[in-house]
């Protein structure tokens, strides 16, 4: 169940935003409150990023959010892929519906298939959705229309919907309400037995699997664990590094402008700085005199091992790519390798420590470069 959920997630996520013509005309809107207002229309791919995003008018493509609070109701005529702390769908999407948040709401329509990664997540009455919905959330409500199967991972869900086709859950606690109506069969992976009240209906027939002994469980809830992990740091990363590329592109193609036969360089700069900086942090923090200096000193090279993944996989992205102009094309593709790169076990230790070596001496070669040289002369 958790194997056909979180894979999904992943492979519409990676297959989407891989292969969608990022390079092709389109419209990048930035900034605290970006939005697209009741009169507007847009007519091309729509490249959003920001605290709180407001979509109320038309856009004739797809449409990519990145923020804090997204809401959307307006109409997209394509598909919506979307990572934010809230998320509400009260408009009218024409296609697909890719997200991850915390809070996910669906008010509106959706026409074509639905895949999201919440905490919560809620289908109001009156919503529908016409393909089939794949959720990994940790408690979960249907109170709208689904056309056709429902695949649910979740602790807590409660169906008072209808649903075209089949559903398919691994739950802790399921719940069918008296406005339930189920097309096909149920099948649920519980411990406890699904609450159906006396006006569900159910037209096929009832399922229940017992989950896997304690033992199996374990091992198989690490291994999902892992998994999910993976899945929340690509959307983590990607949410940050388009972010970090829509502000300031071209500090991104001077900062990673190495050729690969010199690579060498950024990473032993990368590797001094990480034995030496945080040593002489410390040796300054033992003197009273030098606390300020050295917390000053680590809080810098906190700030530059954060970005350090991000630069490494532009940097990443334009090896790849190395005939590509665009760049949230660039950015994507290094994410999407350096994530699946990363997932490898054992190498993906070694990657991550490389990458982090690298993106880090990428900065500070820049950093030394864009320095003046200090003059201590004092003019007469």
């Amino acid at each position: 169940m958790w194997r056909k959920i979180i894979g999904s997630a992943v492979l519409v996520v990676i297959l989407t935003l891989s292969f969608v013509g990022v390079a092709g005309a389109s419209d990048f809107r930035t900034g605290p409150s970006p939005s697209v207002t009741t009169n507007q229309v847009v007519n091309h791919t729509l490249w959003t990023a920001g605290q709180t995003i407001d979509v109320a008018g038309r856009v004739n493509g797809d449409a990519f959010c990145a923020g804090q609070d997204v809401v959307i109701s307006g109409q997209v005529n394509g598909d919506v892929i979307c990572a934010a702390q809230t998320i509400t769908v009260s408009g009218t999407i024409n296609g697909n519906m890719r997200i991850a948040g915390s809070t996910v709401t669906l008010t509106g329509k959706v026409t074509g298939n639905v895949t999201v990664a919440s905490q919560n997540f809620t289908q109001v009455a009156g919503s529908s959705i016409g393909g089939d919905v794949s959720l990994v959330s940790t408690s979960a409500t249907f109170n709208g229309k689904a056309g056709r199967d429902l695949l649910l991972a979740s602790n807590t869900a409660s169906i008072n919907g209808s649903i075209g086709r089949n559903i398919q859950a691994d739950v802790n606690n399921l719940t069918l309400g008296d406005g339930a109506t189920v097309a096909g069969n149920l099948k649920y992976t519980s411990q406890n037995d699904a609450l159906l009240a006396t006006g569900a209906k159910i037209d096929g027939t009832i399922t229940k699997t017992l989950p896997p002994s304690s033992e199996t469980n374990t091992a198989a809830a690490m291994f999902w664990g892992r998994l999910a992990f993976g899945f929340y740091s690509l959307l983590a990363l990607l949410l940050i590094g388009l972010v970090l590329v829509l502000i300031a592109p071209r500090a991104f193609n001077t900062v990673t402008s190495v050729k690969l036969n010199r690579i060498w360089k950024p990473l032993l700069v990368g590797l001094l700085a990480m034995i030496v900086v945080p040593i002489l942090s410390i040796v300054t923090m033992t003197t009273v005199i030098g606390l300020p200096l050295g917390l000053l000193m680590l809080v810098i090279w906190v700030v530059i091992g954060c970005l350090s993944l991000i630069v490494a996989a532009y940097w990443f992205g334009r090896v790849i790519w190395q005939g590509q102009r665009n760049a949230i094309t660039i950015m994507v593709i290094g994410i999407l390798a350096l994530t699946v790169l990363m997932a490898i076990p054992i190498l993906g230790a070694i990657v991550w420590f490389l990458a982090s070596l690298l993106g880090s001496g990428l900065i500070l070669m820049n950093l030394q470069k864009r320095l003046p040289k200090a003059n201590y002369t004092v003019a007469k």
